[in-house]
């Protein structure tokens, strides 16, 4: 997703408030690298939280874990863990 782009946040944004009510059944699997900013991180899955009512399913990928502010790998994936 690479949501650090704003270009790709924006388009998240538009696309949760234009057809949110499409979703409220459905579920999505995020496959990772959707930022290396921890806000940036818990902003768009609280989109998606918001967007597919089943809920989402989160696997870090690599950008995602550079956003710990802990040592990198473990610490990282404790904080995208808790942004879930």
């Amino acid at each position: 997703m690479h949501t650090d782009v704003s270009a790709n946040l924006d388009w998240l944004k538009k696309y949760a408030d234009e057809f949110s009510s499409n979703h409220e059944n459905d579920l999505i699997i995020v496959a990772g690298d959707i930022s290396d900013s921890l806000e940036v991180l818990r902003t768009t899955l609280a989109i998606l939280k918001g967007t597919f009512g089943a809920g989402v399913a989160f696997v870090p990928g690599n950008h995602d874990l550079w956003c710990g502010t802990l040592d990198r790998g473990v610490g990282a994936l404790c904080a995208c863990a808790c942004a879930c």
